[in-house]
Formats: structure tokens, C-alpha cells, sequence
């Protein structure tokens, strides 16, 4: 009877603990996907913080995103950069991001933000873009999927001000928080497809009459 009234007990502080918010992490979302057209235009996301630690200003960020599908997207440094330009930004007006992809080399694996030492930023509000990513597309259609190891704090956080720069960890919303162009997605990833889903059902539609005007 006594371990199984303690098995109860630890069951329910358990379901508490995954209840309580995590103060000491910063949740983003995939946002403003643009998908190419035609091969050599680009495919570009911003991660969007939808959750932060309250009271909280940030001086660094960087984030790392492993890129796997049928085709071949390369990453595009000075397009990824041109979010400096942008209000909106959370480092806005700031030096250029830090890109040490792939990271490691040869692999699909691209770091991409802004160190502490690239200038002064304040993280204040929810809705703020912390990157932006963009890669040049080669033609191929299919699904695309981007995947971060959240569990590496080393390549996925955003830093605060001195004198202690504490690193916060970055996470994906656990709900369905995901939208078109995103066509699916989870904890650590999300997908889209290239071209949208509507030209992707026609262009398999079309495949199959072809395969049955072949048959016949």
C-alpha cells in the first residue's frame, strides 16, 4: 500500500512540474516562411520569440539548424544578415551575425546569430525576431525539414547582459503552433514544402495521369 500511495505521489508532482511554465527559457516559432519559385531564389525563415523569462534583456543569441531533404538549400549569409535592417529585429541596427556553417564542416548543420561582442540589444517584447535564415534553393521540389538540438545549449540560447551573461536555452512551443506554409512540425522541427502544398498535389496529379496515359 505505502509504494503505491509514494508511485501516486510521484506521478502527480510529476504532472505539476511538466505544468509550471519554465521561466529560464525563451520559446520561438518559425515565422514569415517566403518559399522559392524557381531555382536561385531563396527560401528564408525568422524564429520568433513568443515566450520569454520575464525581466529580461539580451546582449547575444545563436541558434543551430540541421537542413535535410531531396534537394540542395545553401545557406545565404548576407541575405540572413539583412534582418539588421529590419525594426523588428531584436538586435536591430546591430553588427552583422555570427555564421560558422556548416557547422561541423561538411555537414547540413548551419550556427547563425549574433555574438556579445557584435553590440548592445535589448530582447523586451514578445513577437521579436531572434534570426533569420535563408538558403539558396538548387530546383528540387519536395519537403523540406529543419531540426534543432535544443539539448545543446552551446548552440541554441540567448545570452543576457553582463555582469553574469546567463544563457537561456531556446525551445519550440509543445502545442499546435505551426501554419501554412509550415506543413508540419513538432518539439525540435518543422517542415515546408517547396514549392507550396497545392503546386506539390498538382504536380502528383499530374505524375499519376502521365503514368496512366503510359500504361494505356
Amino acid at each position: 500500500m505505502k509504494v503505491m500511495k509514494l508511485a501516486i505521489l510521484t506521478f502527480v508532482l510529476g504532472c505539476i512540474v511538466e505544468a509550471v511554465p519554465v521561466w529560464g527559457v525563451v520559446k520561438i516559432t518559425p515565422s514569415n516562411v517566403a518559399l522559392p519559385t524557381s531555382p536561385g531564389e531563396l527560401l528564408s525563415f525568422d524564429l520568433i520569440v513568443k515566450k520569454l523569462p520575464s525581466s529580461f534583456d539580451a546582449k547575444g543569441c545563436q541558434t543551430t539548424v540541421e537542413v535535410s531533404g531531396p534537394g540542395i538549400l545553401t545557406f545565404n549569409e548576407i541575405s540572413s544578415e539583412a534582418v539588421s535592417a529590419d525594426s523588428s529585429y531584436w538586435l536591430y541596427q546591430n553588427s552583422a551575425g555570427i555564421s560558422t556553417g556548416p557547422h561541423p564542416p561538411g555537414s547540413n548543420k548551419y550556427k547563425f546569430g549574433d555574438g556579445p561582442n557584435q553590440g548592445n540589444g535589448t530582447l523586451g517584447a514578445s513577437d521579436s525576431i531572434v534570426a533569420r535564415y535563408a538558403f539558396s534553393w538548387d530546383g528540387t521540389k519536395g519537403l523540406y525539414r529543419f531540426s534543432f538540438d535544443f539539448g545543446n545549449i552551446n548552440d541554441n540560447f540567448v545570452l543576457g547582459l553582463p555582469p553574469d551573461y546567463e544563457s537561456y536555452p531556446l525551445k519550440l512551443p509543445q502545442d499546435n503552433w505551426y501554419s501554412y506554409p509550415i506543413v508540419d512540425a513538432d518539439i525540435s522541427s518543422f517542415t515546408v514544402a517547396i514549392p507550396e502544398p497545392t503546386a506539390l498535389m498538382l504536380f502528383a496529379l499530374g505524375s499519376a495521369i502521365l503514368l496512366r496515359k503510359r500504361r494505356t
